[in-house]
């Protein structure tokens, strides 16, 4: 039994998208990863193994769910996203 979290159980929490970091010394590259259109029952350390460096090219990634995400609680609603960057999607023509 398996008591990692899952893609379905983190979207249920509010996020939507990953933190990949890579771990290869000197390096330490990171990304945000789109997972819509991955199944909710996907396990998110399964994704860790299956990442390549854009940088380095080192094989393997720190992942996580991208709590920067979510929506910050306050006294007038909800605030934007704390998220100090932009989420891009490249086209692969």
């Amino acid at each position: 039994m398996s008591f990692a979290m899952t893609l379905g159980n983190m979207r249920a929490n509010g996020v939507h998208t990953l933190d990949v970091r890579c771990m290869a010394f000197a390096c330490h590259h990171e990304t945000i990863l789109q997972v819509d259109a991955y199944g909710a029952d996907i396990p998110v350390p399964a994704f860790g193994s299956r990442m390549v460096c854009t940088r380095c090219g080192a094989i393997g990634a720190d992942v996580r769910p991208n709590w920067n995400e979510r929506a910050v609680p306050c006294l007038f609603g909800t605030q934007r996203p704390r998220a100090s960057y932009r989420i891009e999607q490249k086209s692969l023509e």
